[in-house]
């Protein structure tokens, strides 16, 4: 898996190595395949899967994958009554050199980060 954080990259997906791990219907992730995981501890968790709900069943999805992400979204909640929850972090990797203000970026800064390429 490709993921947009370098600090990401030790989540990979043991199916490649065993293939009994996989669900009857599903296939592992690549290697080379971009992946984007967001996690509970991210304030915008909620958010963003609400949005994927949205895309999946405009693109005609499956009613049983939207509510396996629903109940998702309920045990996010529930973690983060219990624990602290923020925006997400960024390392030092994502934002550019030439950036002198990592925490507060431009259009025209060529980050990585927040307020970079979009």
């Amino acid at each position: 898996m490709l993921h947009a954080r370098k600090d990401y990259n030790r989540i990979q997906d043991p199916a490649l190595q065993d293939p009994s791990l996989l669900s009857e219907g599903s296939s592992p992730i690549a290697e080379d395949e971009p992946v984007f995981l967001v996690r509970a501890s991210d304030q915008a968790f909620v958010p963003t899967l609400n949005a994927w709900i949205d895309a999946h069943l405009a693109c005609y999805g499956s009613q049983v994958m939207t509510d396996a992400v629903k109940k998702h979204i309920r045990k996010a909640v529930e973690w983060q009554k219990k624990n602290r929850y923020e925006l997400a972090d960024a390392p030092v990797e994502v934002f550019s050199p030439n950036c002198p203000y990592p925490n507060l970026h431009s259009d025209d800064c060529d980050c990585q980060g927040m307020g970079g390429p979009r």
